[in-house]
């Protein structure tokens, strides 16, 4: 018998839908923000930098992200 092991990973669209959230509320809070989006393995799923945001805090970003996965 072998075992399987079922994996879940998130979907492109929902990384985009999720995206697209924390832009919005990035914008009610007045604020510029990068936004990087993981699947189960770390990767780079989806990705955003708003207008004005800073582009030194990119890797950061994605370096934030990968911490949290």
């Amino acid at each position: 018998m072998t075992n399987v092991v079922k994996k879940h990973s998130i979907s492109s669209e929902l990384a985009q839908k999720m995206v697209n959230e924390a832009m919005a509320k990035a914008r009610e809070l007045g604020v510029s923000e990068n936004v990087a989006i993981l699947d189960d393995g770390g990767n780079l799923k989806a990705f955003s930098r708003m207008d004005g945001a800073s582009i030194p805090t990119i890797e950061i970003e994605q370096n934030k992200a990968y911490t949290a996965a």
